[in-house]
């Protein structure tokens, strides 16, 4: 089922607009570097298709007039929530540092060799001396890399929240509030999900559900 799953991911991929534009906070299209241009370009398409994989599992119907084929929905649509969420930990840096902004532009090393002066950015090639000119082209490729790098990860931290909040809002109200439906849905989680941190808050959301569901009323 992985091996289908990511073939698919592998043929929106290929479906996309060859054309794409990159157009990232940070990264100057002036002055592309090859790697960092297809990194950012597959960033987008990753963020991307995370959206429309949730958005094709909201559209799954959930009611079918046989109470079996009711229930395999909702198994699908679950195990689709928790593949979902699991990809998306796969791709997230839990240490990533998201204070560590890249700069609009890059200034120039003034003051050094071949330097011409002028105010703001300059092209690598008006610097005359070669190992000052290196070095102003290697600050433009980390500030670039780090805008690429920075908006693959924030991305994928709000659609980890936001889709999170979604299936525990779809799991919470699909599953019936019994011992047995509240034991399958924590083997699904057990099952489908990597993240351990991740694991234990979606186990103690569905499960302070639950027990609020077998509170007697007052």
């Amino acid at each position: 089922m992985k091996r289908l799953y990511w073939m698919w991911i592998w043929m929106l991929c290929l479906n996309l607009e060859a054309g794409a534009q990159l157009q990232l906070p940070g990264v100057d299209p002036k002055r592309p570097d090859p790697v960092i241009k297809e990194y950012a370009e597959l960033a987008k398409r990753v963020v991307g298709i995370f959206d429309q994989r949730a958005g094709d599992i909201q559209s799954i119907p959930d009611r079918s007039p046989q109470l079996s084929e009711s229930k395999l929905v909702r198994n699908i649509k679950t195990r689709l929530w928790l593949h979902l969420l699991d990809d998306i930990d796969q791709l997230r840096d839990p240490h990533f540092n998201f204070e560590d902004r890249p700069t609009m532009r890059v200034l120039p090393p003034y003051g050094k060799p071949g330097v011409p002066s002028s105010i703001g950015s300059i092209d690598p090639a008006a610097i005359s001396d070669p190992a000052v000119r290196r070095e102003y082209e290697e600050a433009i490729r980390q500030n670039n890399e780090k805008a690429a790098r920075r908006y693959l990860q924030l991305h994928l931290k709000k659609q980890d929240e936001q889709y999170t909040s979604q299936a525990v809002q779809y799991l919470s109200s699909i599953y019936d509030k019994t011992p047995e439906d509240s034991r399958e849905l924590m083997m699904y989680l057990d099952l489908n999900l990597n993240n351990e941190t991740h694991k234990a808050d979606m186990k103690k959301k569905l499960r302070e559900f639950f027990d609020a569901a077998r509170e007697p009323s007052k």
